[in-house]
């Protein structure tokens, strides 16, 4: 059994007013997902050490389970050079600048009821299908200005949108 053997299983150790770098290479002596945060954590900062291009890809729902403020210090720390994301995250980024709130709510809510009440579901996040209604109809009054007669970069659609909303946001 020990050519099986690898590793002893280090007990996390709670310090009391330990950093999150400090609690996340803890992880490190631990197996399943707190072992992988914690490998992880070692890869992104051995990436940040060398000249490389990062990738961060966004999938689910990202924005709307409250991680919006996470990806923003991300990027404006330049912890990444290129964001690749679902259109889903980038409309509920619209969606919460229009000042839209997302509710949390039990995984198990009763669907027919909220339907029945205009809410949508994302897991364990909720939203009024009046307010999803009023961002659409802002993203497509935006897309309305844009010059029909030539393609745009997702740069450029994303840079407008932005300007868009500056108003809004303020």
């Amino acid at each position: 059994m020990s050519d099986i053997l690898h590793t002893h299983v280090r007990p996390f150790t709670v310090q009391k007013q330990a950093t999150v770098a400090e609690l996340v290479q803890g992880m490190a002596g631990t197996s399943f997902q707190a072992r992988n945060l914690a490998i992880a954590a070692r890869i992104w900062r051995r990436m940040l050490e060398d000249d490389v291009t990062i990738f961060l890809g966004l999938a689910g729902a990202m924005v709307p389970a409250g991680m919006r403020n996470i990806v923003r210090h991300v990027i404006e720390n330049r912890m990444v050079d290129v964001v690749v994301s679902t259109g889903a995250n980038l409309f509920h980024d619209v969606y919460e600048t229009l000042g839209k709130p997302h509710w949390q709510t039990s995984p198990e809510a009763d669907d027919i009821e909220l339907g029945r009440r205009r809410i949508n579901r994302f897991y364990d996040v909720l939203a009024s299908e009046t307010d999803f209604a009023d961002a659409e109809e802002f993203v497509v009054s935006f897309a309305q200005t844009l010059e029909s007669d030539r393609p745009y970069s997702t740069r450029e659609y994303f840079e407008g949108i932005g300007r868009a909303l500056i108003p809004v946001a303020a």
